[in-house]
């Protein structure tokens, strides 16, 4: 029964990621993940940039205080999570676009349901953020 509603599930997320990628896009103090016309867009992936690149901790604190949840993006730097204290591996070379995601990223949750409003909040409240630094 829930694989019919499917479809629409599907078109709802994809416009909420036009609205996503409409108003977030194109500014200097982020970047959005690109993905193409068959993702089933899960979520929103952030990347700070300028002068909120290193600000990120702070930026999420404010987003929490105006009522946005975020998540890392997937796990952030997998190597820092203890159970590889358990784990046999090896690491080639340095993990520099790893430690970028971790220090500058994160998520925003989609839905199938219209959240217009609510990524209007997330665009207003980051660029309020920006402005408060700069």
């Amino acid at each position: 029964t829930q694989l019919q509603k499917f479809p629409n599930f599907l078109k709802r997320r994809k416009e909420n990621a036009r609205i996503f990628k409409k108003l977030l896009g194109n500014q200097t103090y982020c970047s959005i993940q690109k993905c193409d016309e068959d993702s089933s867009w899960h979520g929103f992936s952030i990347l700070l940039e300028g002068s909120l690149k290193d600000k990120r901790d702070y930026v999420i604190y404010e987003l929490h205080q105006n009522g946005i949840e975020t998540r890392p993006i997937l796990t952030g730097n997998f190597l820092k999570n203890s159970v590889c204290d358990f784990m046999n591996y090896e690491i080639s070379g340095i993990l520099k676009n790893v430690e970028s995601v971790d220090r500058r990223g994160f998520f925003v949750g989609n839905s199938h349901i219209n959240l217009e409003n609510q990524l209007l909040k997330l665009s207003e409240t980051i660029q309020k953020i920006y402005k408060n630094i700069n």
